[in-house]
């Protein structure tokens, strides 16, 4: 018969497993806490140490800008032709309508020739037909003139031999034919003074119509001869000479840009910031500029719409500026002032920042440094503002942390 065998009791065997791991886990946590408070000795000349320091602070950023002129004008050909003669180089200082360039087209010269010949032609016409207007004015003018002084002669014969009929000193035939010319030359001058006022609106009509005509072929004749004058390219305001490169014999095309005519004074500063910016950017910021050992000031003028790769433009402008020199497209640093002077903590800039983000930093005390928690609030060029964290006068470690970065603490040496 078989015997029935009891299961043994296991719960010493498991308190023992359970002991076991939790002092596993004790003994892991301690050598994590050990090595992550451990320390390292490093060369202090190896790092850059720098002193905690309150004073005048501005948020502020350095951006890159260049020169452009206050005005520019584009020299675009107006008419096609060949280089004939230079007259200027780029760099030279011109004054309005000096000659830069001329070009040659005989083909353009024949078809203005040829233009010219008609619209001569056709004014010749409209004053021949104005001329025979006033003629055939002056005509009827006469007319009238040779009637009044006939009817004047007729009325005074008339009134006489009217007497000398009542008298009957004359016969009724004389006195009937001098009434019929009297009559007569009444009626002639009515019409005639009839048609010369119907003919006069006419006139008037067709010699306003002339006149507009002649106006308009007038205009039509200088354009042309105009177009001449446009082989002939000169300066259209005064300014230096820049972007210009044609050479005797060169062909250009009519709208070819073969030049920019512009005055540097006073200059302007166009440059590019990234669009992290775009908000904290206004206008009315103002700026430095280091020139030649000189310190200037620059005002924010003009923020440009829309961003491309990255970045939106702006232009600055000086203020009283005085005997600067500056050329087309010099590069200059700028540092844009982004809020107003305040009493701050600050340290300098440094590559340990890449490092922690801004998030703590190495603070020396003898020759040991602990890790610090921090608090960096707005920057500059040169420094970060300290919000919390440290206190004026300790000393901290800026320089790249790469090679003791997961270390709390630095032994110096």
């Amino acid at each position: 018969m078989d015997q029935v065998v009891k299961p043994k009791n296991n719960w010493k065997k498991r308190i023992s497993i359970a002991a076991t791991i939790v002092l596993l886990s004790g003994l892991g946590w301690l050598v994590y806490a050990a090595a992550g408070s451990q320390s390292i000795s490093i060369n202090a000349k190896q790092v850059d140490i720098a002193t905690v320091t309150k004073t005048t602070f501005e948020e502020g950023i350095s951006i890159t800008g260049s020169i452009i002129p206050n005005r520019q004008t584009y020299l675009d050909a107006s008419e096609s032709g060949s280089v004939e003669q230079i007259f200027a180089k780029s760099g030279d200082e011109l004054q309005q309508g000096d000659t830069i360039v001329q070009l040659s087209n005989s083909n353009l010269r024949l078809e203005v020739l040829q233009r010219e010949s008609q619209l001569l032609e056709q004014l010749n016409t409209q004053r021949q037909t104005k001329i025979l207007l006033n003629q055939n004015d002056l005509s009827q003018k006469q007319q009238i003139e040779e009637v009044n002084y006939q009817l004047d002669i007729q009325k005074r014969r008339y009134e006489r031999n009217k007497q000398l009929f009542k008298k009957g000193v004359i016969a009724a035939q004389d006195y009937e034919e001098i009434s019929k010319r009297y009559t007569y030359l009444k009626k002639r001058k009515d019409i005639l003074i009839k048609v010369y006022k119907t003919d006069s609106l006419a006139r008037e009509t067709q010699i306003n119509q002339i006149d507009a005509s002649e106006n308009r072929l007038t205009q039509n004749l200088i354009a042309v001869q105009n177009i001449l004058d446009k082989l002939c390219i000169t300066a259209p305001v005064d300014g230096k000479l820049s972007d210009f490169s044609l050479s005797n014999g060169e062909r250009v095309d009519e709208g070819q840009r073969i030049g920019i005519v512009y005055n540097i004074n006073p200059p302007k500063i166009e440059a590019e910031i990234d669009e992290l910016y775009i908000n904290n950017i206004q206008t009315g910021l103002s700026g430095n500029v280091q020139n030649s050992g000189k310190n200037l000031k620059v005002k924010l003028i003009k923020k440009f719409p829309g961003v491309e790769e990255g970045n939106f433009r702006v232009q600055f402008a000086f203020e009283d500026l005085k005997d600067a020199d500056f050329y087309n497209g010099q590069t200059l640093r700028i540092q844009l002032n982004l809020s107003e002077p305040k009493q701050a903590l600050v340290i300098p800039k440094g590559r340990f920042y890449s490092n922690t983000g801004g998030q703590w930093i190495f603070v020396v005390d003898g020759k040991t440094a602990e890790k610090q928690s921090i608090e960096i609030g707005q920057q500059n060029n040169a420094y970060y503002e300290i919000k919390s964290g440290l206190t004026a006068g300790e000393q901290v470690i800026i320089s790249n942390y790469d090679n003791f970065k997961d270390y709390d603490q630095l032994k110096l040496k």
